[in-house]
């Protein structure tokens, strides 16, 4: 594969209307997708791209059941934990967007120490949105820029696009060229929505846990037909 996008991000939808079709519980889809995170890993890698990023939990998410969210608390650090020193291994960066104070505090130490371990690794970055939403990174920036003007810190004249773009929860992440959303959901879900401006969007009745590595090829496929 070549010309591949140099960030991919994905919205992974579809765990829970897969596992009806299979009459399971949803926490049976949730397991298959994490399973599915892994393996687009390696594909992605494969494919020469070089950013990564998983909507793993939304501000949303915590609107679900409390039983739901319980097991996707335990099972997100749980799986990045069972495939952490492969990552290290494979070169693989890892970096987690979001307010994770508000985790379990055996989920927050999981993930902090994930992110040190493969912190100098450089292969591909994997970026882990948890208890991430778009619309309260952008209001928490635009606070903190607020602070540093009344401060004396910044000047308004100063402030652009560039500017802004690194005081986000991305900054050093290069936006997004291509965003998959899997199981035909036609919304962005408050997911990156300064960062995706400019990226080609690509969108897949296949549902997350389905979603393989011809898949991936076949998304890249579409974004350099776009070009």
């Amino acid at each position: 594969m070549t010309n591949a996008p140099r960030h991919i991000a994905i919205i992974m939808d579809g765990n829970g209307r897969w596992a009806k079709t299979h009459n399971k519980k949803r926490s049976y889809g949730h397991k298959a997708g994490a399973q599915t995170v892994h393996k687009v890993i390696e594909a992605g890698a494969k494919a020469g791209v070089k950013y990564l990023t998983f909507f793993t939990f939304s501000t949303e998410n915590w609107q679900r059941p409390r039983e739901e969210v319980t097991f996707l608390m335990r099972l997100i650090p749980k799986t990045i934990n069972r495939y952490l020193q492969e990552m290290y291994e494979n070169n693989i960066k890892i970096k987690i967007i979001g307010n994770i104070d508000v985790l379990p505090k055996n989920a927050q130490k999981q993930l902090k120490h994930a992110e040190e371990l493969c912190s100098k690794n450089d292969t591909i970055t994997v970026i882990f949105a948890i208890n991430y939403g778009s619309r309260q990174d952008i209001i928490q920036t635009t606070k903190s820029i607020c602070i540093d003007v009344c401060d004396g810190l910044v000047e308004p004249e100063n402030i652009d696009e560039i500017f802004f773009s690194n005081c986000l929860s991305t900054a050093k992440i290069p936006e997004p060229d291509l965003l998959i959303r899997t199981s035909g959901e036609q919304r962005i879900s408050n997911f990156l929505l300064w960062e995706i401006a400019n990226s080609v969007i690509y969108i897949t009745k296949t549902s997350w846990p389905d979603f393989n590595e011809g898949d991936l090829l076949t998304a890249i496929d579409f974004f350099n037909s776009k070009k």
